[in-house]
């Protein structure tokens, strides 16, 4: 509207007119619209601000998280490497030293772990096995020892005796 009046004032070549428009009715307009400027200004800043911030509070709460993952993930992992210490390398370690020692000839140490229900049971088993083996290896050569000694002296007695005889 106020640009077709200044459009007709041209027409007319009247500066008056158009002096009149500028000075008034557009100069209203101007600082209105200025005031407007202003305040629309102001309300993206102040959004902008509370965007700044909101995004700060998430970046930090983000760091926060993954601080806390990270702490629960070594925490995690101690708590695993523990466990795996307690229930496979330490009987592991038990079984290892019984097979050493019935490696020397100790048959007289139990082996450990025998009794469990999982891989390190079935080992410990196992080597149980071969310790009841080495038992009953040793208790036959002592069989057969006393055999050859009551064969020898049997020998013996008989060759006194057909000294005797002859």
């Amino acid at each position: 509207k106020l640009g077709d009046q200044l459009v007709d004032g041209a027409k007319a070549n009247d500066p008056e007119q158009m002096l009149a428009l500028y000075n008034g009715k557009m100069r209203e307009a101007a600082l209105s619209s200025d005031a407007e400027m202003t305040n629309l200004i102001a309300m993206n800043k102040e959004i902008s601000t509370t965007s700044v911030d909101s995004a700060q509070q998430l970046i930090d709460m983000t760091k926060g998280v993954g601080f806390a993952m990270s702490l629960a993930s070594i925490l995690l992992g101690v708590l695993v490497a523990f466990i795996v210490v307690r229930r496979v390398v330490r009987p592991i370690n038990g079984i290892t030293a019984s097979m050493t020692a019935l490696a020397a000839g100790d048959t007289t140490t139990p082996i450990p772990y025998s009794g469990r229900r999982d891989e390190v049971g079935e080992m410990a088993s196992a080597v149980e096995v071969f310790r009841q083996n080495a038992i009953e290896r040793a208790q036959l050569e002592r069989a057969a020892e006393e055999n050859r000694s009551m064969s020898e002296s049997e020998r013996l007695a008989r060759e006194e005796m057909k000294a005797r005889e002859a």
